[in-house]
C-alpha cells in the first residue's frame, strides 16, 4: 500500500496555477490531485513525501497533500536512507535543529544547535549548550535512542563513532579520551591523551605517558610503563593552579642538591647564607619537591587568600622519580623573600628553605653563599605570594583557555620522553660503527660546563660562536600506537651530584653525514649525544647531527641544535695559539716531529733556523752579502721614525686585541677563522 502509494506520489508533479499563484499537484492529464494552496513545492521523492512551503515555512506533504509534518520549520532536510530527517528553526540567531521519522514522529525535539544518525540507524546525536562546573555552558554532545532516551548526557567534545557497539570519545571537560558502550557505560575512562583501534584491539597513551592496550572486547589490559615519564602537576581544575604553574618555583622539580635548608648569618661585612641539606629522605632514584598551592577555606593558618570564598595553602610535597606522591613535607607555607640565589621558603615547622634558582647548584652537603638582592615579599594574597598575574587567572576562566594550558603542563612534564628509548640501531653496521668510533674524541666524558647551548654568527672571516652557561635541548616527540606529538625545550638536569656526563658517538646514516675517511668503513654516519648517569649507565639521547659545523679553539660547534662540545677552556691564555687560523697544533709548527715528518714526506727542505747559513750542496758555505745602510743622517732619521710608526700600530693592534679579547671572555665569545669544516671523520677529530 505505502509502495503504491509513493509510486503515484512520483508520477504527480508541482504546477503553479496562474490564477491564484499557489502550487499545486497534476497527474499525466493535467488533472489537480493536490489543489493549489503552497507558496512553493518540490517534487515527490522514492517515499511519496515532498517539501512545500506556506507563508514562508517548510512542512512535508504525502501524496494525498496531507501534512506528515506541519509547515513550521525555517528548513527540513531529505529523508536519509533509514527514514530521517533533520529539522531547523530559527529563534533570531541561533539555529535550534531536531530529528523527525517518516510518520511526521518528533525523534529528537529541536533543542540542539547539530544533530546526527548514527551509522547504523539506531542512535542519535545531539549537540547543545551544557554546563560545565567552574566555567558555565559548553557546546557538547549527547547521544540518544530511538524512543528519544538519553543513554549519554551533552558531555562529549565531539561527536562520537561507534564501531562493534564501542566508540572512542572526547571527554567536553578535561578533553581527554576514554572508551563508551552503546549501552550507556563507560568501560574505559577519560584518561588519555590518544587511543587508536588496530587490529582488533585498542592503544592507549595515558596522560603519564603509561602505554595501555585493551583487547578488542575490553576485558584484557596491559600496561606499558615508559623510562623516564612523569606523572604531571595536577591543577584539579583550578584556574589558580593552573596559572601558578611555574610562574616562578611553583611545580618545577627541586632536587637535593637545589632545595637548601639555610641559615642567615651577618657580621660586619654583610650577610651570608650557610647552605645545609634538608632532612628527608632523597633516596636513590631521583625523589624531587615540588611547592603547589592548595586551596583551603578562608582564615586556615597559612594561608594566601584569593577572593572571599578562596584562600590557599603553598604545600611542599615530596615525590618518587616516576611523581607519585610520597608524603607532605610541609602542610603550609609561604615564599618569605627573594634573593639573586633563589627563593625563600617558610615551611610549617618555623624552617627556612632556600630553593635555589639554579637546578644544577653544586652538589655539596653545605656551602656558603653571598646574600645578594634580598627582598621581603607580600604574601597575605595568592597572587602577590606566588607572582602570578590576576590576568593570567581571569583569562583560565575561560575553559578552553584552562583546558589547552592543562595540555601544555602535561606536555611540559614529560617534553623529551621519547630520548629515553634506545635507538635502534642496524646490526649490519655495527662493526663498521665501532671501528669508525676509534678517536680518542668518541671515548671522552664531557661534564656539566663542557657542554654548553651556543649561537653562531657567520662573517667572511669565519665564525663568531657565544657560548651559553647552560644546556637546553630541543625535543621533537613523535610516538606511534597511539600516534602522538608534542615538541619543546628542556634545560638539562646534571644530577644530584652535577655528575653526570655527555657522551659522543656514531651511528650509520641513510641520509648522508659525517663521511668516514679515517677508518676506512666506506659509509657515512650521524653524531649522537647522550646523557649518562654518574655510575655510566646510558640513560637517554640528546640530540642527533649529521655532522659538525666548526672545530677549533677546543671546541666542536652543532650550529643546527645550538650546542658546543668543549674539550679545555677556549678561554685560557695558555693555549694561546694552539689552533691558530684553525689548524691544531701539528699543522701551526708545533711539535719538531710532526712539523719534520711533514716535510720530509712532501720532499720540501726545511728552511734553516734564523741566524745560521744553509750548506750547498757542494758544502760550502754560500758568499754572504751585507746590505747597504743609509748613507745619511737625514735617511738614518726617517728609517728610525718608520720603525717607531710600526711599532706604535703593532702597539695599538696588540692592545685593541687585548681588549677585545677581554670584552669576548666577558661575553663568552670565541671567534673561529676560517669555513665550516669538511663533513669528514679527520676533520672532526682534529679538535685540541
Amino acid at each position: 500500500m505505502l509502495l503504491s502509494l509513493a509510486a503515484s506520489a512520483q508520477g504527480m508533479k508541482p504546477v503553479k496555477d496562474k490564477a491564484t499563484k499557489k502550487y499545486g499537484y497534476q497527474a499525466k492529464g493535467k488533472v489537480w490531485v493536490i489543489e493549489p494552496q503552497f507558496d512553493a513545492a518540490a517534487k515527490f521523492d522514492k517515499n511519496g513525501m515532498a517539501e512545500v512551503k506556506v507563508n514562508g515555512r517548510t512542512g512535508i506533504i504525502d501524496g494525498q497533500g496531507t501534512f506528515i509534518i506541519p509547515a513550521e520549520y525555517d528548513n527540513i532536510s531529505k529523508f536519509d536512507k533509514f527514514g530521517y530527517c533533520e529539522l531547523m528553526q530559527k529563534s533570531g540567531s541561533v539555529k535550534y535543529r531536531g530529528i523527525a521519522d517518516l510518520t511526521g514522529r518528533i525523534v529528537l525535539p529541536l533543542e540542539f544547535r547539530d544533530v546526527a544518525v548514527s551509522r547504523d540507524g539506531r542512535l542519535f546525536f545531539g549537540e547543545k549548550d551544557a554546563p560545565v562546573a567552574g566555567f558555565g555552558y559548553e557546546r557538547l554532545w549527547g547521544i540518544y535512542d530511538a524512543a528519544a532516551r538519553e543513554v549519554f548526557a551533552p558531555q562529549f567534545y565531539t561527536r562520537p563513532t561507534f564501531n562493534d557497539g564501542y566508540a572512542v570519545a572526547i571527554d567536553g571537560v578535561k578533553r581527554l579520551k576514554g572508551i563508551i558502550c552503546e549501552d550507556g557505560t563507560v568501560p574505559v575512562p577519560f584518561e588519555y591523551l590518544a587511543i587508536t583501534r588496530s587490529s582488533g584491539s585498542y592503544k592507549c597513551l595515558a596522560t603519564d605517558f603509561t602505554r595501555v592496550f585493551f583487547s578488542g572486547d575490553l576485558r584484557d589490559k596491559q600496561v606499558f610503563r615508559q623510562t623516564g615519564a612523569v606523572i604531571p602537576y595536577d591543577p584539579q581544575g583550578d584556574p589558580v593552579r593552573a596559572a601558578a604553574y611555574r610562574c616562578g618555583p611553583v611545580g618545577v622539580r627541586f632536587h637535593e642538591n637545589s632545595l637548601k635548608l639555610m641559615e642567615l648569618r651577618r657580621d660586619l661585612l654583610g650577610a651570608t647564607v650557610l647552605c645545609s641539606d634538608l632532612p628527608i629522605e632523597w633516596g636513590f632514584g631521583g625523589r624531587f619537591v615540588r611547592f603547589e598551592p592548595v586551596a583551603v577555606q578562608p582564615g586556615t593558618t597559612g594561608s594566601m587568600s584569593f577572593s572571599n570564598q578562596r584562600s590557599y595553602v603553598l604545600k611542599a610535597l615530596l615525590y618518587e622519580a616516576d611523581g607519585s606522591l610520597v608524603k607532605t613535607l610541609s602542610n603550609y607555607g609561604y615564599f618569605e623573600a627573594e634573593c639573586a640565589q633563589g627563593l625563600i621558603y617558610a615551611a610549617a615547622n618555623g624552617q627556612r628553605w632556600l630553593a635555589l634558582a639554579d637546578i644544577n647548584a653544586p652538589g655539596t652537603r653545605a656551602y656558603t653563599l653571598p646574600l645578594t638582592g634580598y627582598r621581603e615579599l607580600i604574601h597575605t594574597d595568592v597572587c602577590h605570594g606566588l607572582g602570578i598575574d590576576p590576568n593570567a587567572v581571569s583569562k583560565l576562566n575561560n575553559h578552553t583557555d584552562f583546558v589547552n594550558r592543562c595540555m601544555d603542563i602535561i606536555e611540559a612534564e614529560n617534553i623529551g620522553i621519547t630520548s629515553y628509548l634506545p635507538i635502534v640501531q642496524d646490526g649490519a653496521f655495527a662493526y663498521a660503527e665501532r671501528d669508525a668510533s676509534r678517536g680518542m674524541i668518541f671515548h671522552r666524558p664531557f661534564h656539566m660546563g663542557e657542554v654548553v647551548n651556543c649561537s653562531v654568527k657567520r662573517s667572511e672571516g669565519g665564525a663568531e660562536v657565544k657560548l651559553l652557561p647552560e644546556l637546553v635541548c630541543h625535543f621533537v616527540d613523535k610516538l606511534d600506537d597511539p600516534y602522538y606529538k608534542m615538541e619543546g625545550d628542556e634545560l638539562i638536569y646534571w644530577g644530584p651530584n652535577n655528575a653526570r656526563t655527555v657522551g659522543l658517538s656514531l651511528i650509520a646514516s641513510k641520509r648522508g653525514g659525517t663521511q668516514d675517511d679515517v677508518h676506512g668503513t666506506g659509509l657515512a654516519y650521524d653524531l649522537v649525544l647522550s646523557l649518562y648517569e654518574e655510575d655510566g649507565r646510558w640513560m637517554r639521547t640528546l640530540a642527533i647531527m649529521p655532522f659538525a659545523d666548526y672545530v677549533g679553539n677546543g671546541m666542536i660547534v652543532f650550529e643546527g641544535p645550538g650546542i658546543a662540545l668543549l674539550t679545555r677552556d677556549p678561554f685560557d691564555p695558555r693555549f694561546e695559539g694552539l689552533d691558530k687560523a684553525g689548524k691544531s697544533s701539528a699543522e701551526s709548527g708545533y711539535g719538531s716531529e710532526a712539523t719534520s715528518g711533514s716535510a720530509a714526506g712532501s720532499g720540501r727542505t726545511q728552511p734553516a733556523p734564523q741566524g745560521h747559513s744553509q750548506p750547498s750542496q757542494h758544502g760550502r758555505q754560500p758568499a754572504t752579502t751585507t746590505p747597504a745602510g743609509p748613507t745619511s743622517r737625514a735617511e738614518q732619521a726617517k728609517l728610525a721614525q718608520e720603525k717607531k710608526a710600526e711599532q706604535e700600530r703593532k702597539a695599538a693592534e696588540e692592545k685593541k686585541a687585548a681588549e677585545q679579547a677581554v670584552r669576548d671572555r666577558e661575553r663568552r665569545i670565541v671567534r673561529l677563522p676560517g669555513e665550516p669544516i669538511p663533513h669528514t671523520l679527520s676533520a672532526l677529530e682534529a679538535v685540541r
